[in-house]
């Protein structure tokens, strides 16, 4: 089996973890967004971690290259 690093490459990544439930664009989800974006453009990963699944909206808002976006129901 081959090293971890040859499967995954080591990448510079920021953990967002977020106590909401989302169903609209509102401070906190711009919040992200520009957090997002401004990672993107340092070259860094952003995982996000919501209470509940965003809707097609939000999901599409959120996301990016840079972006993964993870539900944590009980945080």
């Amino acid at each position: 089996m081959p090293p971890l690093a040859a499967i995954a490459p080591a990448r510079n990544a920021l953990l967002s973890v977020f106590s909401v439930r989302p169903t609209k664009i509102a401070s906190g989800e711009t919040y992200l967004r520009e957090l997002s974006l401004q990672l993107n453009d340092a070259g860094w990963h952003h995982v996000i971690c919501l209470l509940k699944e965003p809707n097609e909206v939000l999901r599409e808002y959120l996301g990016g290259p840079n972006v993964s976006i993870d539900v944590l129901p009980d945080a």
